[in-house]
């Protein structure tokens, strides 16, 4: 088994199926509160995988010009939040210590808003 992120657009299909073929009393309390979390996203399983997939695509440059092409941690953020405005992006990045230019910030708020 392998760690790797996944969306809550993923988790709410994999806790379904896990409640369809567990019995009422297997699918615990944790399992119970984790799949109401996940059923907030309005993504289904398909659109999320092709937001992470346009999020990786973008060009993004940092306010100094570099590069940055952000992490899995980050662009998965960004899916199961949809982001609207500048201040999440700001907010989701700032663990990075990266500054966005504008161009940047505007990229992943359009690429998230023809999924929102």
């Amino acid at each position: 088994m392998s760690d790797r992120y996944v969306s809550l657009a993923e988790v709410r299909q994999i806790l379904l199926e896990l409640k369809s073929v567990r019995p009422e009393t297997a699918f615990g309390t944790f399992h119970s509160s984790t799949l109401s979390i996940a059923e907030g996203t309005p993504l289904s399983l398909e659109s999320a995988n092709k937001l992470i997939d346009c999020l990786k695509a973008l060009h993004l440059t940092t306010s100094e010009g570099k590069e940055y092409k952000p992490n899995d941690t980050i662009i998965y953020k960004i899916v199961d939040i949809l982001p609207t405005t500048s201040v999440e992006i700001r907010s989701i990045i700032s663990r990075e210590h990266v500054i966005l230019s504008e161009t940047s910030v505007k990229e992943i708020l359009d690429t998230v808003s023809k999924y929102n």
